[in-house]
């Protein structure tokens, strides 16, 4: 980087930096006027009314010291690189970021080579999740990511079983599970333990999997546990076939696995499972999270959450269902995405799929 175009960058940032604070100081001072001006103004305004303002105020505040300091904090450091003339070492590959995009200035952690593949991948992924497949909606809208957990059911309704299975595997540092659907398509379980049309959709992934998808669905393992958290496909207890739903499971779940939180699938509802301690039997509260709800996992309770369905959710909600767990910051965020489900339904028709797989897709059942 040339001295002119070093001296402009910072100048730049100077600037910036500078425009934030004041826009910050003019934030607090409107949320102190109206903290101020609002019972004058409104004299109707009850006791409760006027601690909901005072709530809402503080909460605003709050939010944007949060988010300025974050983006102050990011232009110091951008600073700090241009006085030394280094952007330090790209978080992917390790080699010294010594030429980032201007536009990536002052927040560049990927070198060029590696910020490039990723963006050809994250268009290839747009492009993808205009095919109207619910996985690549959710890989599109998914924020940043560096490992993929799926918790079985990889096949057995869907038209797509092969790809289905290929395109997981492709996924970075995945950790995957079996599904009692898997199991069934590759006749681990009697297909007549199943519903009618389940039987139907597992005899016909069942003749179509590829020896290749076989292999790889016959390697998982229903349940695993790591030291930060375990992973069952239906329960801790029994990770084939319990649909973990009400309070009376949770103890005898928790019970099954060590670490602070198990993830699990199974149910396709979106679904959160607190361990209250309670003398000798701790009880268990059980929540159905909304959209973006942010579950923290550094509370000191234990912890089984269900994220919901990517490809059938079964909540009411059409949209595919996925959730994000940030080691770091120990939260647990839900996400759902819409996708163009009038097109998985057109192919599993297509394909002689029993169509009540099809309409259930359009509510989400």
């Amino acid at each position: 980087m040339t001295k002119d175009k070093g001296n402009r960058n910072r100048e730049r940032h100077q600037v910036l930096k500078a425009m934030l604070e004041e826009r910050r100081h003019q934030i607090h001072t409107k949320l102190r006027t109206l903290r101020e001006t609002l019972p004058a103004e409104a004299s109707e305004v009850t006791d409760t009314e006027e601690q909901s303002v005072n709530d809402f105020v503080r909460d605003v505040e709050l939010a944007l010291i949060e988010m300025t300091s974050e983006t102050l904090g990011q232009i110091d450091l951008a600073l700090q690189r241009l006085e030394a003339g280094t952007y330090g070492a790209c978080a992917q590959c390790g080699a010294e970021i010594a030429e980032p995009r201007l536009k990536a200035v002052p927040f560049a952690t990927l070198c060029r080579a590696c910020q490039e593949a990723q963006e050809s991948r994250q268009a290839e992924v747009r492009e993808r999740s205009m095919e109207g497949r619910p996985l690549e909606a959710v890989l599109a809208a998914a924020p940043e990511y560096d490992a993929v957990i799926f918790l079985g059911d990889l096949v057995g309704y869907g038209p797509n079983p092969n790809e289905c299975v290929q395109r997981v595997r492709e996924l970075p540092n995945l950790i995957s599970l079996v599904g009692n659907h898997d199991w069934a398509a590759l006749g681990r379980i009697d297909a007549y333990t199943f519903n009618e049309y389940a039987r139907q959709a597992v005899e016909w992934t069942d003749q179509r999997l590829e020896p290749e998808a076989r292999e790889y669905l016959s390697s998982l393992d229903p349940k695993i546990e790591l030291e930060e958290f375990a992973l069952a496909h239906g329960s801790p207890r029994e990770p084939i076939w319990e649909y973990l739903e009400v309070e009376s499971q949770g103890p005898a779940n928790f019970r099954e696995f060590s670490a602070p939180l198990c993830l699990v699938g199974h149910t396709h509802v979106p679904r959160v499972f607190t361990e209250v301690p309670n003398g000798n039997e701790p009880s268990v509260e059980v929540s159905r999270p909304s959209e973006r709800s942010v579950i923290d996992l550094d509370g000191g309770r234990r912890l089984i959450i269900n994220p919901g369905g990517v490809g059938q959710p079964r909540d009411g909600d059409p949209r595919a269902a996925f959730g994000i767990l940030d080691t770091e910051s120990k939260e647990f965020r839900f996400y759902r995405v819409p996708y163009k489900f009038e097109e998985t339904q057109a192919k599993i028709n297509e394909v002689g799929l029993p169509p009540a797989l099809a309409s259930r897709l359009r509510f989400g059942l």
